[in-house]
């Protein structure tokens, strides 16, 4: 499988034409919404603001760059383990950049030079399993909503980060991992979707951080999911979190940092009940915000797209110049 994975990471130009399985799989927020009774399986409908209160209140800082805050969380030497959790992006949402092509373009430079493994929650699908592949694969699709550019955008990530210099790595997906998924009826088990990818995330991370030849001082970046990055999770969501146990591995070694669009975020009624979001009230236009909300635990988010105001009335004809009239040009003026 590690062959396989490497093999398809040296022709990411063609991933665009494959099926990159389900890009960025998590869709947690969906995913957990969509468990039997609301959330399931003996989770509760989603009381994320129940959270794990923070010993003190979180702290709000501004950037005029994401960069900017984002080295204020990055010192020198970095963390071991930087782990990146995102809200997805879902198709029909606002149409601004995700935080995943803003991570790419703004956050990804910065990192290049403190970083040597990539690992991103994704897989790639190979054909090898069948029928409960194929099912899998479509059910997952239909309930995490992903929009189709979300394929291209992880993509872009893994061939920038490959050509920086990092080593990207994917889920490895097994045959066993596929029947895991589904039920006795053949359905999707969204418990065990999120088990698996938390396993998965986890196991590729320290992986990573084992790698043969790899910088010992750089860092190991890890994008997915914002509910896999949780140091504090409530306790009927800990299971899907893999920052408590590599932040035990690490010995501390891990740093969490949240990269929250605010456009998703505002429409996010658990998130929004996050003892921090209160703190983006006072966050002045065109600033970046950044959140201490914990032990080695951040919240950024990126400044709100600049929105081109609406087109005018269209001009009068005089005003135009009657450009479609002969004597004039475009501008009003004699015609040369």
């Amino acid at each position: 499988m590690r062959r396989r994975a490497v093999l398809i990471l040296a022709k990411l130009p063609r991933l665009i034409s494959r099926r990159v399985a389900v890009a960025l799989t998590g869709g947690v927020c969906a995913l957990i919404t969509a468990l039997p009774g609301g959330a399931g399986g003996g989770l509760p409908s989603l009381p994320v603001a129940a959270a794990a209160p923070s010993p003190r209140l979180p702290t709000l800082e501004t950037f005029d760059s994401a960069a900017a805050a984002l080295r204020r969380v990055v010192g020198d030497p970095p963390p071991r383990v930087l782990a990146l959790g995102e809200l997805h992006q879902i198709a029909g949402g606002p149409p601004v950049p995700s935080s995943l092509s803003r991570f790419t373009r703004e956050l990804l430079p910065e990192l290049l030079p403190r970083a040597s493994d990539l690992v991103v929650e994704t897989w790639v699908t190979e054909g090898r399993c069948g029928a409960e592949e194929q099912q899998a694969v479509a059910q997952v699709e239909e309930t995490t909503q992903r929009p189709a550019t979300t394929e291209n955008e992880v993509v872009a990530l893994l061939r920038q980060a490959k050509e920086g210099g990092l080593a990207p790595h994917i889920l490895r997906v097994t045959c066993a991992d596929y029947r895991r998924l589904l039920d006795a009826r053949g359905e999707m088990d969204p418990v065990a979707l999120l088990d698996t990818i938390t396993r998965l995330l986890e196991r590729e991370i320290v992986a990573a951080l084992a790698r043969p030849g790899r910088d010992r001082r750089r860092a190991v970046l890890a994008y997915g999911g914002a509910a896999h990055t949780e140091l504090q999770p409530i306790p009927a969501l800990r299971r899907f979190s893999y920052a408590p146990s590599v932040q035990r591995k690490t010995r501390g070694g891990l740093v969490a940092l949240d990269l929250f669009v605010p456009e998703y975020l505002e429409r996010n009624d658990d998130l929004r009940r996050k003892p921090w979001y209160r703190l983006l009230a006072r966050v002045p236009a065109g600033k970046t915000a950044l959140i201490h909300r914990g032990p080695a635990s951040w919240v950024l988010v990126f400044a709100r797209t600049a929105v081109a105001p609406p087109p005018g009335p269209p001009a009068s004809a005089e005003a135009a110049g009657r450009s479609g009239e002969p004597g004039a040009n475009a501008d009003g003026g004699p015609a040369p």
